[in-house]
């Protein structure tokens, strides 16, 4: 049985996350599941994490969800055997093309966000191409944001939730809507992770004409009311929908983000 505060942020399995996508698909909000599980420390784990990806690809498929699939690498085993991670994710990506579903490869830790471009440059030539996050507290980003559009790749702008190389809070702002600046001066697609009241707020001012540009990413568990607004509003809405047995890792970052809030006495969006 899962604890209240796991319950808030993840779903215990695949038909449980299911049934929320249906959902959400009524409200017009597309969903991002996700299997939750990091740290393939052996090829069975990492192969294990490639089956469940498998799975959940075959269900969107099969069920016609207004969906896409996202992955941590260090699931398919990125520290501990790169070559096989590769492999990994060039065949989840081959599993998702003929049904059109776009893969995901969730931003982790900075030690891995060089491997993580690479990979998904790696199947930039899918359709649709790859997802990739790009951590507003990584001075890193702007140049990657160049390479990754260069590359065809689909870019979510993120605040990031590891460790960065600014915590200053005006600072990460800054950065975040210069990202998002750079990525409407060149007329692409691109979306936008985050509960932060003003950054949302100052994107639907500075940018009402890309509606059909710009989508909103949210997570389960964070700005329900927020969420179906901005789709009632005729803009992109998704949420993240994470689900399994091996969420510890995951909900710790959750609520070390409320925390971080909190000694801010700022709320996230309702």
């Amino acid at each position: 049985m899962m604890k209240q505060d796991e319950s808030r942020w993840m779903l215990p399995d695949l038909d449980a996350a299911i049934s929320r996508c249906r959902v959400r698909n009524r409200q017009d909000i597309r969903c991002i599941l996700h299997a939750l599980r990091e740290y393939a420390a052996s090829p069975a784990e990492a192969e294990q994490s490639f089956e469940e990806s498998r799975e959940c690809l075959q269900a969107i498929a099969a069920r016609d969800l207004d969906a896409s699939f996202s992955c941590k690498l260090t699931a398919f085993g990125a520290p501990a055997d790169p070559h096989l991670c590769t492999e990994l994710v060039m065949r989840i990506c081959a599993e998702a093309e003929p049904s059109g579903i776009r893969v995901e490869l969730d931003m982790e830790g900075r030690n891995l966000v060089g491997f993580t471009l690479a990979s998904a440059r790696r199947c930039g030539a899918r359709n649709p191409a790859p997802g990739v996050a790009l951590q507003a507290y990584l001075d890193r980003s702007d140049g990657d944001l160049a390479d990754a559009i260069a590359a065809g790749l689909r870019v979510r702008i993120v605040k990031g939730a590891y460790i960065g190389d600014t915590d200053y809070f005006s600072a990460i702002q800054r950065r975040f809507r210069a990202l998002c600046t750079r990525c409407a001066q060149m007329e692409v697609p691109f979306a936008v992770g985050t509960h932060d009241p003003d950054l949302v707020a100052w994107i639907t001012r500075t940018m009402p004409d890309r509606k059909n540009d710009i989508e909103f990413g949210f997570l389960m568990g964070l700005a329900d009311e927020t969420k179906q607004r901005l789709a009632r509003d005729g803009w992109r809405v998704a949420e993240y929908v994470p689900y399994g047995a091996e969420g510890g890792p995951y909900v710790a970052r959750r609520m070390r983000y409320l925390e971080a809030l909190s000694h801010q006495r700022r709320q996230p969006l309702p």
